[in-house]
């Protein structure tokens, strides 16, 4: 059986790497990442990284939507160590985390919206949808779309933040 990836909770490496076009994109959105995969990853992100105070809005409701995610993989796969394992990790590191999952709160994302302050284009609000690919229900595709002419969508069209963004 192949691995699954690239899991909505963000707990997977993707597949395929980025294409450098999708990989300028995601710079020029999400600004320089200075740490590796393992530190990149959402669940380790929001609950062990302190900038995610700062990029997240809206952090306790994504944090929540994190662990509801989690723990809808961990029904769904109960035997799967690479997803155990990050649990673990995080249980043994976040208060927050232990708290949250010991609620017991199970959630799918399939849409909502998400709330950041990103460093160079500001707060960004982002209507997101996410569909599964056909044939392969772990593997998630989040696409995130600013309501067209919202302040989101005008700092998105800005290219002079784009050309002064950090590069890494």
């Amino acid at each position: 059986m192949p691995p699954r990836a690239g899991r909505g909770c963000g707990t997977r490496p993707r597949r395929r790497p980025p294409t450098g076009r999708a990989e300028a994109r995601r710079t020029r959105a999400a600004g320089p990442r200075p740490h590796g995969r393992r530190e990149r990853d959402v669940p380790r992100q929001v609950f062990l990284d302190p900038a995610a105070r700062e990029m997240y809005t809206d952090r306790e409701a994504v944090a929540a939507e994190v662990v509801g995610c989690l723990r809808l993989d961990a029904g769904r796969h109960p035997d799967d160590g690479e997803l155990s394992a990050p649990i673990g990790e995080l249980s043994v590191k976040s208060e927050h985390f232990r708290r949250l999952w010991a609620d017991h709160e199970v959630k799918e994302r399939t849409q909502g919206v998400k709330r950041i302050s990103q460093p160079t284009a500001g707060e960004l609000t982002l209507p997101y949808e996410t569909p599964t690919l056909p044939g392969d229900p772990d593997q998630p595709l989040v696409v995130c779309t600013p309501e067209p002419g919202s302040p989101t969508a005008e700092r998105l069209s800005v290219p002079s933040w784009t050309a002064s963004s950090p590069r890494e």
